[in-house]
């Protein structure tokens, strides 16, 4: 299921500083507050799954000098 939601932006950006500070998507701050509100069994102590950076850590070993220029073929429809 998806929602919109119409968030004034200094909410929305407190939100997600402080979504940014626990390690947890806006998506699971979310979900974890309306657990709360709604009474839904949900263990204080639970913590939503996060997902990490830096997965592939050192995994590139070589890139391009040029790897950011635009390709020759496109840079008539940048210009």
């Amino acid at each position: 299921m998806s929602v919109t939601l119409d968030i004034p932006s200094h909410i929305l950006e407190h939100a997600s500083n402080y979504a940014t500070s626990k390690g947890i998507s806006m998506n699971d701050l979310i979900i974890h507050l309306l657990r709360q509100e709604t009474d839904e069994s949900f263990s204080p102590t639970e913590v939503p799954t996060v997902e990490k950076f830096g997965l592939f850590l050192g995994s590139v070993t070589y890139m391009a000098e040029d790897f950011n220029d635009t390709p020759e073929e496109f840079r008539e429809y940048i210009e």
